[in-house]
């Protein structure tokens, strides 16, 4: 993949891109948001989208949160649970 980390006043990240290629969750966790999301506080759309909440600690806190954007489809759904490389 190409990969571009970034960092700027409103995110820190790391984008990566990919052609038609499965994309996989990067962690167990639980899917937040699945589907044609386009934020307020932003120009344009993300398209199809999925966020994932990841709880490291199993003690009910959000650690981090993976975003994966401008996909081609969907194979999960909101508030399904993922496991390390779940196709996504």
């Amino acid at each position: 993949p190409f990969v571009l980390p970034h960092y700027d006043r409103n995110s820190a990240g790391i984008d990566y891109f990919f052609n038609n290629r499965r994309i996989v969750s990067i962690g167990d966790g639980v899917v937040d948001l699945a589907g044609w999301i386009t934020p307020g506080n932003h120009k344009g759309t993300y398209g199809l989208r999925v966020e994932i909440n990841h709880d490291l600690n199993s003690d009910g806190r959000i650690d981090y949160r993976s975003m994966y954007a401008h996909l081609s489809s969907l194979s999960v759904k909101t508030g399904e649970a993922v496991s390390t490389s779940s196709v996504i």
